[in-house]
């Protein structure tokens, strides 16, 4: 069966936070994994945390 929304086999979901004084580093540290990966092979969905705590998602393909 073909996943229209992720059309590779894997997806990645790559999780950084942010109520720390390390929440720039984190931010580094995700666009670093997330321009690191094969996008022709993985589908990569960021899930991060806001420095007020909200909860961030995209359902969509990183564009990073």
């Amino acid at each position: 069966m073909i996943n229209h929304r992720f059309p590779n086999e894997f997806v990645v979901g790559v999780n950084f936070r942010g109520e720390s004084v390390e929440h720039e580093v984190s931010l580094v540290s995700a666009a670093s994994v997330i321009n690191a990966l094969d996008k022709e092979k993985y589908d990569v969905i960021p899930i991060g945390i806001a420095s007020t705590g909200q909860w961030l998602s995209s359902n969509e393909r990183s564009a990073c």
